[in-house]
């Protein structure tokens, strides 16, 4: 039996007496893929924000390789775990190169500078993302989804097993979009790391995911691969609309079409 590198059980959390999740039980194995989808307000940032040690539940334990997240301490759980968060506030003036730089800072001593070790590890994960060529450039001069790619490229740079990825293709077109979930496939595929990403385009968490898990007013409704979750009841269910599920002869995995109103 594969134990998985991360596992939450019973999960709950509140804010000013009202309650944001219950008894949330997630579990991800080493080269995993897993989506948190759900409405805006269903809990996934806040399950993100634990995951990550920002927030620490009213109930429940968080494991990584059967630790508990608890007994972790900041530069332990940098090693293990590298966030690309969402609308993220950059240092205009910085270059690409610096910061995908600073994803080595959890293997640096105190007052260390980087090592000709660190500057490759550096270089290669600007390579993997495809930046090689804006590296020395500043980040105010560089696209959103080149900026997005960026922070991924951070995130390789740390070196760390498990990646969390909250919103990555929020507010960019879709060429972008499918760019950056491409590279995010890759990096699983190649690296063998265990991913978890917040998206709202179910689409893409379709044809990228290995596991789906919806969450539903701060509760999971369902979780399992995307032919097994992503149907027509289970997305009325929890968002409200009805769809057709498409099965498309080209592809593995379902799409997803709203139905329109009729005016």
């Amino acid at each position: 039996m594969i134990n998985p590198i991360i596992k939450t059980s019973g999960i709950d959390d509140s804010f000013k007496n009202k309650q944001i999740l219950h008894n949330i039980n997630l579990q991800i194995n080493q080269g995993e893929i897993l989506g948190l989808v759900g409405p805006n307000g269903a809990g996934k940032t806040t399950i993100f924000n634990i995951l990550t040690g920002l927030i620490k539940p009213n109930n429940g334990t968080i494991e990584i390789n059967g630790t508990n997240l608890n007994y972790l301490s900041i530069t332990q759980k940098s090693k293990l775990i590298s966030v690309v968060p969402q609308n993220t506030i950059f240092p205009e003036d910085m270059s690409v190169f610096e910061l995908i730089s600073m994803g080595r800072n959890p293997h640096l001593n105190i007052l260390a500078w980087e090592s000709a070790k660190d500057n490759q590890i550096t270089i290669e994960s600007i390579k993997t993302v495809g930046l090689l060529e804006l590296a020395s450039k500043k980040l105010k001069h560089i696209s959103g989804g080149e900026k997005q790619l960026a922070l991924i490229a951070t995130a390789i740079c740390q070196e760390s097993p498990i990646m969390l990825l909250d919103e990555p293709t929020s507010n960019l077109d879709m060429k972008n979009q499918f760019h950056i979930m491409d590279t995010i496939s890759e990096i699983q595929q190649n690296a063998n790391k265990a991913i978890i990403i917040t998206l709202h385009d179910l689409n893409l968490a379709s044809k990228y995911c290995d596991n789906i898990v919806f969450l539903k007013e701060g509760s999971i409704f369902c979780q399992g691969t995307p032919a097994d979750v992503i149907t027509s009841e289970t997305i009325e269910d929890v968002y409200g609309i009805p769809v057709h599920i498409l099965n498309d002869p080209t592809v593995s995995h379902p799409i997803v079409h709203p139905i329109t109103k009729t005016l």
